[in-house]
């Protein structure tokens, strides 16, 4: 697989509403049209398989242009691509001369791959888990608690669908896996086993480190994710989660089983705001406001850093 390089391409600083955007697939894409405007970015075009539904969408939102053409996107600075994981690679290909928001995870399970030239403009991969106010207070209490000997993350989900086990890891335990690949750094599979509803996933990271993801399809309804970590200087862990016609809610973040904050919850969803931190970051990089390096270190994905938690699952695959 070669993923996008993006060494070569240079654009000086650009003001803020300078950017013009398309999205491409109006599930989960149409939250990104708000997430696109508070950064400042105009939504000029949406792009979806049904023309009625399209049409209803931007007529709605206020958007001037809808097709169901994703060629008609080609002269925006912006596409924002939120189709399913296997379409990803091929419309990539499609837009060579625009920066590109892709919708996670990367590529899945399709092991699908994309070619753009290495003068094009960057791609970006929406995993915003390390834009939560728990992720951020749990680094901070990382450095208070020592080096880290362990770290579990335990995920379910039981929502509608067809999705196999694999295809639900994908969809919902993702996004706290990416999380944690970017605060430990590079690490690879040592174990993997499904049976049935259940997945379990074992990573080492930086010599030692052990992570231990533990999944299951089933229970309650909604998702749940729970992770606790043991280190020299005592443990840490929080759990948060969504269930349907609530915003997600997220435990206070506890060392050593004391609350450390009041936990995270807002009427209009704390993981909104989240996507909506994420995807403003991705514009000042887009903008020269922020380099692509120190937007990696606050937890951007680009494809690299994206498919190396896709490839956790490559021995199942």
């Amino acid at each position: 697989m070669r993923v996008p390089v993006t060494a070569g391409w240079q654009r000086g600083r650009m003001e803020v509403g300078d950017l013009n955007a398309g999205i491409i697939g109006l599930n989960w894409g149409r939250v990104h049209i708000g997430t696109l405007r508070a950064a400042g970015v105009s939504v000029d075009a949406v792009c979806a398989r049904d023309p009625r539904e399209v049409e209803r969408v931007a007529r709605e939102e206020g958007i001037p242009r809808a097709t169901t053409h994703p060629g008609d996107l080609a002269d925006l600075d912006i596409v924002f691509i939120a189709t399913p994981p296997a379409s990803h690679g091929a419309l990539m290909s499609r837009f060579p001369a625009a920066r590109i928001i892709c919708e996670k995870p990367l590529f899945g399970l399709s092991g699908n791959g994309v070619r753009r030239p290495e003068s094009s403009p960057p791609v970006f991969v929406n995993y915003a888990f390390a834009f939560l106010d728990t992720a951020r207070t749990f680094e901070d209490q990382l450095r208070r608690v020592g080096p880290v000997a362990h770290v579990r993350l335990d995920s379910r989900v039981s929502l509608p669908g067809t999705f196999n086990v694999m295809e639900w890891f994908m969809e919902t335990a993702s996004h706290p896996l990416s999380w944690l690949r970017h605060v430990f750094g590079p690490a690879s599979t040592v174990g993997f086993e499904t049976s049935g509803n259940a997945l379990s996933l074992s990573l080492r990271a930086g010599g030692d480190l052990r992570m231990d993801v533990r999944f299951q399809v089933g229970g309650e309804r909604g998702i749940q994710h729970t992770v606790s970590v043991r280190a020299a200087g005592g443990t840490l862990s929080f759990s948060g989660g969504y269930a349907p016609g609530d915003s997600w809610r997220f435990s206070p973040v506890l060392r050593n089983a004391a609350p450390v904050n009041d936990g995270e919850w807002l009427p209009d969803d704390c993981w909104i705001r989240a996507n909506h931190r994420s995807v403003g970051t991705m514009i000042e990089v887009f903008e020269g406001a922020l380099s692509h390096e120190a937007g990696l270190a606050r937890g951007l994905f680009d494809p690299p850093k994206a498919h190396a938690v896709e490839a956790a699952l490559a021995t199942g695959t």
